[in-house]
């Protein structure tokens, strides 16, 4: 790479404004709003108590966030094809927590198995920021995507009983 040399006029420019006490200064910050608003990114979260979590395997968790978060992801790709962010899943059977999270559009679930906390509760929680993406699209495109894969597990289930 090539530098060229401060120009003279520029040199002087400075000296003047150094000399004469000039200098650029910057206004007093003004908060126009929050940065969530500011960066147009939605956000949304949620915890959902599961009826009978604790008779699911973590092999079955897995299967369940995995089905989930590709369900959630298709629906966020149509509200932002190449969004940013993070779409995190925690599915607590009790004895081990399955994570799932996506940072990114072009990204494949990352998955992490962790000890639950003694005395857990089965719980599952959703936690969710996408850009230019808004609040409510995002709260219905998780939501929705909850349910459905919840009720077809439900309904799979029912259906291998009898």
């Amino acid at each position: 790479m090539k530098f060229s040399p401060i120009s003279k006029k520029f040199r002087k420019k400075v000296q003047a404004t150094v000399a004469t006490g000039e200098a650029s200064r910057l206004s007093e910050p003004q908060e126009t709003e929050d940065s969530i608003k500011a960066s147009g990114v939605g956000s949304y979260s949620a915890e959902f108590a599961i009826k009978g979590g604790e008779n699911l395997s973590t092999e079955a968790a897995r299967e369940l966030t995995t089905e989930l978060m590709n369900a959630i992801k298709i629906k966020v790709l149509k509200l932002n094809p190449e969004f940013v962010g993070h779409i995190k899943l925690f599915l607590d059977n009790g004895l081990e927590t399955v994570k799932q999270s996506i940072t990114i559009y072009y990204e494949e679930p990352q998955e992490d198995i962790i000890r639950s906390k003694e005395g857990a509760v089965p719980t599952f929680k959703i936690l969710s920021a996408v850009s230019n993406v808004d609040k409510e699209s995002l709260k219905d495109a998780v939501n929705s995507s909850v349910k459905d894969t919840f009720e077809k597990k439900e309904n799979q289930g029912a259906q291998s009983r009898t």
